[in-house]
């Protein structure tokens, strides 16, 4: 058995307020550029929404605004590395040059970190009798959408999000030859009807980092704000159940050759699933049940884990089946437990048992509490360590990605590739722990992989994290205080 310290994980959501005409990528390809002639990194520029954008509201008050700018790469694919050693450790970030010459440059501390660049460029906001009514600063994730504007890859080939665990230790992030990354614009006005002038630009110490041509640092764009009393508008659906993919298969798929059972996988296609520490702790009460909510990721630090499951006739679980893959072909398989279907709850999908397990331990060792999720959809939700050796950038592209199937499915394939980790919210009832009987005190909250040792990986037996913690306050009032760690806090 081996403790793992330290490592990773992240996800937030927005919302919007009142009513927005939306002005997204609408005419940025009549924005191209040309080639510069150098063999130099450059020539980022900056793109705006190509037209007017119109914002409409049903009374003479603020309405929220959104556009976007974007950033695009006309010459050649820019890449950002980010590393550190530990989550402790100062975090180094380098462009290779992107013409295959091997070099890298250094970009200056503290202008990038795992969320991105918070200070990306500067905006301001003139109205209609030419007073500013505006001055902001603009972040920007250089792994947000991209939508293509030019010649160049015809696919993507880097992460689609700065979406990182704190324990993080390296990530890249890209821009391909021929594609714009968004940098979503939104702000309120609040002034009379008619046209505002919206002036963007890149400020002067990113765009020397980053390499933007000198004439494409700036945009400007306007604003048509209207009232129209008769206005309406239709909110996004937003679903909490993955995707289809075709890997939800509604008719039986093939089982591995029987005789790939009997043969031991190579150590070189094993996975090496690590726990990182709990983060996110807080204490909580719902239906006056006394709750301790955390933040769990596992990731893989070996290869690909790859699980599949087949259905037998009219049964209620599927087979659960480890593949273990080299150079593309299956060379092994062996079985390893049982999906479930989980109905409800914002789930709605196949879950794989005995991935991980959630105790509070007490300083004798005892289990005093443990959270019921016992059983999960595999996916590559967080970037841990996207620099380890054989990482797909996008494993959402692969034939190996993530799906957890409907209640029909007969077939499914659930994963978690190399330098990718899989984060759990333990916030609601039955996932996070019930702590309503738990004395105060000092304990550790352990998270174990592997917990039945069902499945093969480099290091036998199960994989522990531990997050101390100290339990206080009444009950209905409890409170947790809990010290950081590789300087992430609770």
């Amino acid at each position: 058995m081996r403790t793992v310290g330290n490592r990773r994980a992240t996800g937030y959501r927005r919302s919007g307020v009142l009513l927005v005409v939306l002005a997204l990528l609408a005419g940025i390809a009549s924005c191209s550029s040309t080639s510069t002639a150098t063999a130099e990194p450059s020539s980022l520029r900056l793109l705006g929404p190509g037209s007017v954008v119109n914002a409409v509201r049903t009374k003479n008050s603020p309405v929220l605004v959104q556009a976007s700018v974007s950033v695009s790469s006309p010459d050649h694919d820019v890449e950002l590395q980010l590393k550190r050693k530990d989550a402790t450790s100062a975090l180094s970030v380098s462009r290779p040059d992107g013409v295959g010459t091997g070099k890298s440059t250094p970009l200056p501390a503290g202008l990038i970190d795992f969320g991105g660049i918070h200070r990306f460029a500067h905006y301001s906001v003139t109205g209609p009798n030419d007073t500013k009514v505006l001055d902001a600063d603009l972040s920007w994730c250089p792994a947000n959408p991209r939508t293509q504007v030019g010649p160049g890859r015809s696919n993507l080939a880097y992460p689609d999000s700065c979406n990182s665990s704190p324990f993080a230790s390296a990530v890249v992030w890209g821009i391909e030859q021929g594609w714009a990354s968004v940098a979503p614009l939104a702000f309120n006005l609040d002034g009379p009807d008619g046209t505002y002038r919206v002036s963007v630009t890149v400020v002067s110490a990113v765009a020397e980092a980053l390499g933007f041509a000198n004439d494409a640092r700036t945009v400007t764009f306007d604003v048509a704000l209207r009232t129209d009393p008769t206005a309406t508008t239709t909110p996004t659906p937003v679903s909490d159940t993955p995707n289809a993919s075709p890997l939800e298969s509604a008719t039986d798929h093939p089982r591995p050759d029987p005789g790939l059972g009997q043969v031991t996988p190579p150590v070189d296609t094993l996975p090496d699933l690590r726990p990182l520490p709990a983060y996110g702790i807080s204490a909580a009460v719902d239906n006056s049940t006394d709750l301790l909510n955390f933040v769990a990721s596992v990731w893989n630090a070996g290869a690909p884990f790859i699980v599949e499951g087949y259905r037998r006739d009219a049964a209620e679980t599927m087979d659960a089946v480890q593949l273990f893959y080299r150079g593309g072909l299956l060379v092994a398989s062996r079985p390893i437990g049982t999906f479930e279907y989980h109905a409800g709850g914002g789930h709605d999908h196949w879950h794989f048992l005995d991935f991980v397990r959630y105790d509070l331990v007490n300083d004798s060792g005892q289990v005093v509490a443990t959270s019921g999720k016992q059983a999960w959809c595999l996916a590559n939700t967080t970037a841990v360590d996207l620099l380890t050796p054989g990482t797909n950038l996008r494993p959402g592209s692969t034939a190996l990605n993530t799906a957890c199937g409907p209640e029909s499915a007969r077939f499914l394939r659930e994963s978690l590739l190399t330098g990718w980790g899989d984060t759990y919210s333990q916030a609601v009832s039955g996932q996070a722990l019930d702590i309503s009987s738990v004395a105060n005190g000092h304990y550790q909250l352990v998270i174990t992989t592997n917990p039945a040792g069902r499945f093969l990986e480099v290091s036998p037996g199960p994989e522990t994290s531990r997050r101390a913690l100290d339990l206080g306050g009444p009950a209905g009032a409890r409170t947790v205080v809990v010290p950081p760690i590789d300087g992430v806090s609770a």
